[in-house]
Formats: structure tokens, sequence, C-alpha cells
């Protein structure tokens, strides 16, 4: 979308006293720390840390993830873990 039809939307948003629709980009909500746990020709398995900064007291919670080289596809797959499999590549 580009960055004058966001402006648009926001103005007539602003206008017209709609409630405007939001997503807190910055600072992130979410911590990812990545550690490499074993590799092999096919796949590399990584311990996934992510620390929730969006609550109080912040939570944390750990997962292995196997990342298919070739596919980038997750086992388990879990919402986060499009982001986790870009960012190890």
């Amino acid at each position: 979308m580009a960055l004058t039809t966001i402006g648009e939307m926001y103005d007539s948003a602003i206008e017209s006293r709609t409630p405007i629709q939001t997503e807190q980009i910055y600072p992130p909500l979410n911590r990812l720390t990545l550690q490499q746990i074993r590799q092999d020709p096919e796949t590399v398995e990584y311990l996934v840390t992510v620390e929730s900064t969006a609550t109080i007291p912040p939570t944390r919670e750990d997962l292995n993830l196997i990342i298919d080289k070739v596919t980038l596809e997750t086992t388990p797959y879990t919402p986060l873990a499009p982001m986790v499999a870009a960012r190890a590549a």
C-alpha cells in the first residue's frame, strides 16, 4: 500500500471520527534468540527463544524448530516460524 494511500485513509478516518485500525510495529513486541542445535545436508535445527515484551511481566517460550534448507518449511509450524526461518536464512 502506498504511503499516500495510508495517509489519505488516516485523514479520512480522522475527519469522519472513525476508529483507526493500527498495529504496533516498533518497538518489536517479541525478541527472538536463535541457537543452532544441529545441522545435516537437508535440515538445520534451532532452539528458538521467544520473549514477549507485550506482557507484564514479560513471558518466555522455548521451542525446537527444524527448517528444511531447500523449502524453508518449518516443523513444527507456529505463527512466528516464517520470521524465524527468514532470519535463520
